[in-house]
């Protein structure tokens, strides 16, 4: 039994840490093809305070438009990006058994690769963005 939660423990911090990485990576791009100085720093503060990812939202506005549209490395971590965050959100909402939320993380992972392939890769965002402006 204790393998078990030792693999469901990794399994739950490695979803986590690629969450975080994966985010700071996507701001980083993002921040390059704005023109937002210095764009590593973004990212650095992302990974340490990931509440930075929302004033780099508000910031992201401010800026001029992108110099070129997303390409297919970053529709990938995007993509991959809203899968990992969907498995953290299984975490919460699963009982606490540690082997049930490594499962809830697997399937809500792979349910938000799907989401991440429409909002990313079909434009989704484009067609979500301006509702929920309103």
């Amino acid at each position: 039994m204790v393998p078990a939660l030792v693999l469901a423990f990794l399994f739950s911090m490695a979803l986590f840490a690629a969450s975080a990485i994966l985010l700071a990576w996507w701001i980083y791009i993002d921040a390059t093809q704005r023109g937002a100085d210095p764009a590593w720093l973004w990212a650095v503060a992302t990974v340490a305070l990931p509440v930075v990812a929302l004033a780099y939202l508000v910031h992201r506005r401010r800026l001029p438009g992108r110099t070129a549209p997303m390409d297919r490395t970053e529709r990938l971590v995007g993509t991959m990006f809203v899968a990992s965050s969907a498995g953290i959100l299984a975490s919460g909402l699963a009982p606490p058994d540690p082997i049930t939320q490594s499962v809830y993380s697997l399937v809500l992972s792979a349910l938000g690769l799907a989401l991440g392939y429409a909002l990313v890769w079909r434009r989704g965002w484009s067609t979500v963005r301006p509702r929920l402006a309103t």
